[in-house]
């Protein structure tokens, strides 16, 4: 392991502890949902089974179709900015999932409260196993 870094094993409670009871968001939030649980599992912590809210399944249930529900067709789609470069941007993807989540009904923001997200200090790279 690189020096200055943390293995996921050593962060998956913390990050556990964060999500808590919270509704999950994202585009194809199952995907992310399942390789997150496998880490957290193979680090012998408790997987999530909160509730989540996708982006990628409300766009298709809303305009009735499968065929450009990538996150910057559906983004475009809604009238809203998709990426701004060719290269992928984890923390865009954020971004724009955020606000398609806030822009679609049924939003998990109507009651939830406001958005938290981990603070800038806390972003702490690792590795997994």
């Amino acid at each position: 392991m690189d020096e200055g870094m943390s293995s996921f094993a050593g962060e998956a409670q913390e990050l556990r502890d964060f999500i808590g009871d919270r509704v999950l968001v994202g585009h194809n939030v199952q995907l992310d949902k399942r390789f997150l649980n496998a880490e957290i599992e193979r680090a012998g912590v408790q997987t999530l089974r909160r509730k989540t809210h996708c982006t990628m399944w409300r766009f298709r249930e809303e305009s009735g179709q499968a065929k450009g529900s990538r996150l910057d067709d559906v983004a475009r789609a809604m009238g809203l900015d998709g990426r701004s470069g060719q290269v992928h941007d984890a923390l865009e993807d954020v971004r724009i999932a955020v606000t398609l989540a806030s822009a679609v009904s049924g939003s998990p923001f109507e009651s939830e409260g406001p958005i938290q997200t981990v603070p800038a200090h806390d972003h702490r790279p690792f590795v997994t196993s």
